[in-house]
């Protein structure tokens, strides 16, 4: 389970470091995860946590590297590649990346974890348009690529499944609705 503290604890020690690089799809785009760590000990014990914070792209062909973010105060709870044919290929063409994110500690605790309300954002395939699509989700079930932009996201949220269009050329959210809701 990943936790950042967010409120200021005696002996609380925090660094940051790079994660591995991967290519995105098959365009000579890389990316890796910064991770915050974040160590503390004292009476009531010690503990670890360590957490991805922002992602760096690289483009070998732009010879050019950016922040998914500015600043490191998010919490990235998990990361899905966008394949253009909707599942991985040999021609490994990424429309972009989903992103499940923690923008805040919502529920007051000091720290930024799952409990927390989770986002759903995206990014294009470069690391570039980083767009919050909406909150309150608890997870990312599937997705389904519409056209050659478009592709329709389906969430769990605690009452419903909502099914979010995301225009990956334009960085809009489409449209954002609920396909069906829990019965109680």
């Amino acid at each position: 389970r990943d936790v950042v503290k967010v409120e200021g604890e005696s002996g609380l020690q925090s660094s940051f470091r790079m994660g591995s690089f991967e290519e995105v799809g098959s365009s000579a785009v890389f990316w890796a995860p910064l991770h915050s760590v974040q160590e503390s000990s004292g009476r009531t014990g010690s503990w670890k946590s360590t957490a991805t914070r922002n992602y760096y792209f690289h483009d070998a062909h732009e010879r050019v590297g950016r922040w998914l973010v500015d600043g490191n105060d998010l919490l990235f709870t998990s990361n899905r590649r966008v394949w253009s044919r909707g599942e991985y290929d040999d021609s490994g063409s990424v429309l972009g990346v989903l992103y499940e994110v923690v923008e805040s500690d919502t529920n007051g605790d000091g720290e930024l974890t799952e409990d927390d309300v989770t986002s759903l954002a995206f990014s294009d395939a470069r690391g570039r348009g980083y767009t919050v699509a909406t909150q309150g989700i608890e997870g990312i079930s599937d997705y389904s690529v519409l056209s050659d932009s478009v592709v329709v996201v389906l969430c769990r949220t605690g009452e419903d499944v909502r099914a979010i269009e995301l225009d990956f050329d334009s960085m809009e959210v489409l449209h954002d609705s609920s396909v069906v809701s829990v019965p109680e």
